[in-house]
């Protein structure tokens, strides 16, 4: 790569860069705030971004961990804890905290996403603004922000079109092979470590495409070097499943869930989506919110990413008329369907009313792996292989330079992302008892029971700013282990419904079986968090927001400040 090239890709990252900033910065107000929503998703992967480093530095395992769900613990191998991303941050976290590398994450992944998808259509096309805009399409998408929101594994997911760089480099002999296989194997391991789901898919994908490609090459020399770089990229990702195995094998079964995780009906596309935007995209106004809240993923609009918007569909249609020739251009267009149609999931459905009209879907989700993924997210494939089909053929037509730029540039508009909203940015703040921990403070030995409790608090972010100084009975790893998912009283802490009779006999069960010496509610409680507390009595101490029952461990460090005898067990009427 000569210094021209070099100084446009740096150009083209600062592009994306001062884009990214313009949107996602001004949600950050100060410290004290998080960029996306207040979920349990966003929680728990700011305490992966902690929790590998940390446990890699205190000579832990990182695998497992018995820091959330004590004292069961949690196989982390096949949660979203995203070790490769955590790693990989880990200066930041180290120096910042978890939370400045999270939003740090936030921040760089649409920039790194359109920045590889740039890259790709540049060699591909050799053409420096049609391969801006190939990479805004993807990096700017609306599956990209919505994404952003709270699914960062979903999001961070630039290995993808790197891999697809290397592939056609090596294809063009500017890679060797002792080169392209072990990059490949360690862009494969990346995006391993961001995301299972995307690996899969990825696989899936590639595997279509390639075999088209092979199938319709009429020219026997350059099917026969097609087929050695489907035997080398083969290789590569071989090598990457051999290292996980040396590194994870044996966490690869244990905590395994086989079946379906979430329903793949709710979360897939609906076609009008293609064309109406939601609130995540500047166009989609409140006018147009009874429409999107009837979309598939109405129950979670965390997987309404489709919108492409009418200009970028018109761009898409004159591309595919005008494009033909190699074999790549048939292979990109058949996978580009093949992604599109099971994007729309097991059953064909429009403003969420199912249509007798059964999908591939159906078949695709027997495969393992596979069926573990959610069929909208395969709109990202949708969105890299139209820019890479839409820059080439802007590359190639002779329409009057002007035309082209406007074209370009209304397609990006009815795609920019809105980033107005307050659910771009959350405030967090500390209670007392959680904050300003001593980082090298031994853990306590026993479990601290938190409410409000799991995935309706913010017990994740307050461990984690307490330097992991104790072990909690909840947490959010997106399923809840099998011993905490049996019992009735976990199952009412994280419902909404109405509690048992024997309630507070259940609860000093509970206590009493996981030997739990330490209980601390935050306040403000609602009508039925007073409930669930109640049963625990007076509590032993009020520090803030907090209200301690039982044990004070030594973390909280309050004996000496209030000369107060800690007792040995929860107070219980």
């Amino acid at each position: 790569m000569n210094i021209r090239r070099w100084l446009s890709s740096a150009a083209a990252m600062l592009i994306y860069l001062g884009a990214a900033a313009i949107f996602l910065l001004p949600g950050l107000h100060g410290p004290g705030y998080i960029l996306g929503n207040h979920t349990p998703d966003v929680l728990s992967f700011i305490w992966y971004m902690a929790w590998w480093p940390h446990a890699i530095g205190h000579g832990q395992n990182p695998m497992f961990t018995r820091a959330i769900w004590w004292p069961e613990g949690v196989n982390l191998f096949w949660t979203t804890s995203i070790p490769t991303a955590a790693l990989l941050l880990s200066p930041v976290t180290v120096a910042l905290g978890p939370i400045a590398a999270y939003n740090f994450a936030v921040l760089f992944a649409p920039v790194l996403l359109a920045w590889g998808t740039y890259e790709l259509c540049r060699e591909l096309h050799g053409r420096f603004w049609p391969a801006i805009f190939g990479g805004a399409v993807v990096g700017f998408s609306s599956y990209e922000f919505r994404q952003l929101l709270n699914h960062l594994h979903c999001c961070l997911i630039f290995p993808i079109p790197l891999l697809a760089l290397a592939a056609v480099r090596r294809f063009n002999l500017k890679f060797s092979r002792w080169i392209y296989i072990p990059l490949s194997a360690l862009l494969w391991l990346l995006l391993f470590g961001i995301s299972t789901e995307f690996f899969a898919t990825a696989v899936m994908l590639g595997s279509v495409f390639v075999a088209v490609m092979i199938l319709m090459e009429s020219n026997p020399q350059t099917r026969r070097a097609l087929l050695i770089l489907a035997g080398e990229s083969v290789t590569g990702l071989l090598s990457a499943v051999v290292a996980v195995l040396v590194i994870a094998g044996p966490y690869l079964w244990k905590g395994y869930a086989g079946g379906k995780l979430w329903s793949a009906g709710v979360y897939s596309v609906d076609p009008l989506n293609l064309i109406i935007p939601t609130y995540t995209t500047w166009l989609g106004s409140g006018l147009l919110a009874p429409l999107w809240h009837l979309f598939a993923g109405g129950r979670s609009d965390a997987e309404q990413g489709a919108y492409l918007g009418l200009p970028l569909i018109a761009l898409a249609a004159a591309a595919w008329r005008n494009t033909r020739g190699p074999a790549m251009w048939n292979g990109l267009k058949i996978t580009l369907v093949v992604a599109l149609v099971l994007s729309l999931g097991p059953q064909l459905h429009a403003l969420n009313q199912k249509l007798p009209l059964p999908l591939p879907w159906l078949i695709a989700s027997h495969v393992p792996l596979i069926q573990k993924a959610l069929p909208g997210r395969l709109m990202f494939y949708v969105d890299l292989m139209l820019a890479i089909l839409i820059s080439g053929w802007l590359a190639r037509t002779n329409m009057p330079r002007g035309r082209k730029l406007a074209a370009a540039l209304i397609a990006i508009f009815f795609l920019l992302p809105n980033t107005t909203g307050g659910y771009w940015s959350t405030h967090f703040s500390t209670p007392r008892v959680f904050a300003r921990v001593p980082d090298d403070i031994t853990p306590d030995p026993h479990g601290v029971l938190i409410f409000p409790f799991g995935y309706h608090g913010w017990s994740m972010l307050w461990q984690v700013q307490s330097h992991f100084a104790f072990s909690m009975v909840d947490g959010y790893t997106g399923i809840v282990p099998d011993d905490y998912s049996k019992s009735p009283l976990v199952r009412m802490w994280l419902s909404h419904g109405p509690l048992d009779t024997n309630y507070a006999a259940q609860l000093q069960a509970f206590l009493q079986h996981g030997h739990i010496r330490t209980v601390i509610a935050i306040t403000p409680f609602n009508a039925r968090e007073k409930q669930i507390i109640a049963p625990l009595g007076t509590p032993l101490l009020t520090l803030g927001r907090a209200e301690i029952f039982g044990h004070v461990p030594r973390w909280i460090r309050v004996e000496k400040l209030l000369k107060l005898r800690p007792s040995t067990t929860p107070n219980r009427r």
